[in-house]
């Protein structure tokens, strides 16, 4: 199997997982923005099978970063395509089409299309959160992590909430899809909870701060915080995922005890919540 990601963490340590039960070549997707570079990829004894996945979210600051990996996107496609491969994994983002309002999901949508375009057998996977307990790493870090203060910045919002799947579920997940003949779209998540608790609890920081999201808006705008796009993204309504068919279809059971903690979802929340959204589609951002 072909790895191609972003070299994150996160990524790192589902190649040292998934390495494990079998050979794999990682590689970075920079790597293939250059067909000279494609000669050095040893795949003779791999499986002919693409895992794709760019979890370096805090590289999503303008509309050049969704450019480049839309463009290392087409490259890969048309070295497999090269190479005959058979399948594709696609680790992606939920909420993803090509119309969305949002332009990470709008550029996510894209790339989905992109793959399934080639024709070859496609099994995406939507993944929000990824997190291990054990080895305290999560794929939202980049995002929240204020450096100096060692600490988190959050909006301050009531419900915020996010699907997370630990890193070993998401590695026996994609394990079975090599050899799992359904394709199509698949949510990935064992837990919700609300993005403090997930954070705190997949990571060494444990200070958290609750700011106003027009004031962050403000920060980013700055370049002082995440991109307008990415702090819109945690700000829109709540994306719905079920596990029911991806429990079924790769004979997994995901069943960890659902905690929204005290981000519960309520009468009073959800209207502030939709206050709220009206406030969002007023500004917009154009980065």
């Amino acid at each position: 199997m072909l790895y191609v990601n972003s070299y994150s963490d996160i990524e790192n340590k589902l190649f040292d997982l998934l390495s494990t039960s079998g050979i794999i070549t990682k590689e970075n997707i920079k790597n293939f923005s250059d067909v000279n570079n494609w000669s050095n990829l040893n795949i003779d004894s791999t499986e002919k099978i693409l895992l794709y996945s760019f979890q370096d979210l805090n590289s999503y600051a303008h509309l050049n970063s969704f450019k480049h990996e839309v463009d290392s996107v087409k490259k890969v496609v048309e070295y497999i395509k090269d190479q005959s491969f058979e399948k594709i994994i696609l680790i992606s983002y939920p909420g993803s089409y090509c119309n969305s309002s949002n332009l990470f999901l709008q550029h996510k949508g894209m790339i989905e299309q992109i793959f399934v375009n080639t024709g070859i057998p496609t099994t995406i996977l939507n993944v929000q959160a990824i997190g291990d307990s054990k080895m305290q790493i999560n794929n939202l870090k980049s995002l929240f992590q204020n450096t100096q203060g060692n600490q988190y910045i959050l909006p301050k919002f009531y419900s915020n909430r996010i699907y997370t799947i630990q890193l070993q579920y998401l590695a026996e997940i994609i394990l079975k899809a090599k050899t799992n003949k359904v394709h199509g779209r698949f949510d990935v998540f064992d837990t919700i909870m609300d993005i403090g608790t997930f954070l705190t609890s997949y990571s060494y920081i444990d200070k958290v701060r609750y700011w106003m999201p027009l004031y962050l808006y403000l920060l980013s705008y700055l370049e002082r915080y995440m991109s307008p796009t990415m702090l819109e993204l945690f700000l829109i309504s709540d994306i719905r995922m079920f596990k029911f068919r991806t429990e079924k279809e790769f004979g997994i059971t995901l069943n960890a005890e659902t905690n929204v903690s005290s981000k519960l979802i309520t009468e009073k929340s959800t209207f502030k919540k939709t206050h709220y959204d009206a406030v969002l589609k007023s500004l917009v951002p154009i980065e």
